[in-house]
């Protein structure tokens, strides 16, 4: 499930009480304009409490979730870039390229270097945040584990070929 909390309730403290605002089913596109002053992490269930009336992030939540947060992020930032129905698209077009063409890429005509070169910059992009989402689940989760500061720079979204 995706829960929006308020960045200002993501303190990093012992004591950290973490509102959450709405939550959504893994399957919505959550729009940051939706709830102002938010960021959206992804859970299992258990981990919001109810006890009042707002329900809130349960004690330890960081370390027990650390992995669930660090994979929803990812993702998220991932399917912005690279959707994986353009990522099957495009392992389709090299495969067609390299079927048409062989494997070595400067023989290929332009267009489908250039072709090449789009989908290499995504790939890239792709393994850069998983990376860092490997390199930050062995490490105290950031305060906020959804800041662009903790990620590599966002880059343009893929642009599909003719």
């Amino acid at each position: 499930m995706q829960v929006c909390v308020l960045r200002t309730d993501l303190t990093g403290a012992s004591d950290e009480n973490v509102r959450v605002l709405a939550s959504y089913d893994d399957s919505v596109v959550v729009d940051s304009a939706w709830h102002p002053g938010t960021t959206v992490m992804t859970f299992t269930a258990d981990a919001v409490q109810n006890l009042g009336d707002i329900p809130n992030l349960v004690p330890g939540w960081r370390n027990t979730y650390q992995t669930s947060v660090l994979a929803g992020e990812a993702n998220r930032r991932i399917i912005t870039c690279f959707p994986d129905y353009s990522q099957r698209n495009a392992n389709a077009e090299i495969n067609g390229y390299i079927t048409t063409y062989g494997t070595t890429v400067s023989a290929w005509p332009t267009g489908p270097q250039n072709r090449k070169a789009e989908i290499d910059r995504c790939w890239t992009y792709v393994n850069d945040v998983r990376g860092k989402a490997n390199a930050m689940g062995e490490q105290t989760l950031p305060v906020d584990p959804t800041a662009d500061a903790n990620w590599p720079t966002v880059v343009a979204p893929y642009v599909p070929g003719p």
